[in-house]
């Protein structure tokens, strides 16, 4: 369901490029450091997004540095430097890859992949779950509740649920900034709109597939692949607008043409693939 929250990187500067992939970059280190390197995989688009929000918001600027690594240990590449900020973003990549496994899992999807990531990963969840033991109690009956809504086919309560799930999570690492309460409140429903965002950007992506095997779609009661846009495409364009009009509450101190390009370019230009079934750009 992740890694549709990216950049429209052709209208990036060339230095907004580098501190997006710095970005990213780091979070993938931070990951291995912390948590081995097979959870390296489970880094996305959208938790760098995160990276790059946090470290916007906060006062010190982030540090940079020029590192190998094991996917590229040839040429050095600039990796953000860890942070507590940073390694707040490799737990929860790691909390919400073991989450969503589980989650297919319950759905029907038993594949020997997913068992034997969830038996590897379980460790580094109850690892990471230490850490943010009262968030992560909030997170897993949110799954609870994301399921059960599911089971009643209540697509509308799904992805409000599981926007307050990403909210909660945003909430959470705001408390590690010094900003005030209502700016956490609106960095809270950043998450929320955008977990609603990706939800229903999702269940355009899945319509087709899930109608072939008769599988449930939060849009599964319209008869044609364009109504389902269409109907998908009004919740998604609102979020896109109060995603706009939230984020322009927190106070930016650096990165803001970055964030900027994210939801303001990138999130329409995703949407517009995913409508007319073509592949995402790898950033």
């Amino acid at each position: 369901m992740f890694g549709y929250v990216r950049p429209l990187k052709g209208e990036l500067k060339i230095n907004e490029f580098n501190h997006y992939r710095a970005a990213y970059c780091g979070l993938c280190r931070a990951i291995g450091e912390k948590y081995g390197q097979l959870p390296r995989f489970a880094v996305t688009y959208d938790m760098t997004f995160l990276v790059l929000l946090l470290h916007a918001l906060a006062t010190d600027e982030p540090g940079y540095e020029q590192s190998g690594c094991v996917l590229h240990p040839v040429r050095k590449r600039t990796m953000a430097v860890g942070d507590p900020l940073l390694e707040a973003c490799a737990d929860f990549t790691v909390i919400l890859t073991v989450l969503n496994i589980e989650d297919n899992i319950i759905d029907g999807d038993k594949t020997f992949f997913n068992k034997i990531l969830r038996f590897f990963l379980k460790k580094k969840y109850n690892q990471a779950k230490s850490e943010w033991s009262d968030t992560v109690l909030q997170l897993e009956e949110l799954m609870v509740q994301f399921r059960i809504s599911e089971d009643k086919e209540d697509g509308q309560l799904a992805g409000h649920t599981f926007g307050d799930l990403l909210g909660t999570m945003f909430a959470a690492v705001g408390g590690l900034l010094p900003i005030s309460e209502l700016e956490c409140k609106a960095l809270a429903l950043t998450g929320k709109d955008l977990g609603s965002w990706i939800y229903w950007l999702d269940a355009i992506d899945d319509w087709r597939e899930d109608k072939l095997r008769n599988d449930w779609n939060p849009l599964a009661d319209c008869s044609t692949r364009e109504e389902a846009v269409n109907k998908a495409v009004t919740y998604l364009t609102e979020r896109e607008l109060a995603l706009d009009r939230t984020m322009a509450l927190l106070p930016y101190k650096r990165d803001g043409n970055i964030l900027g390009n994210i939801i303001l370019l990138g999130l329409p230009h995703v949407r517009q693939l995913v409508v007319n079934e073509k592949p995402l750009e790898r950033v």
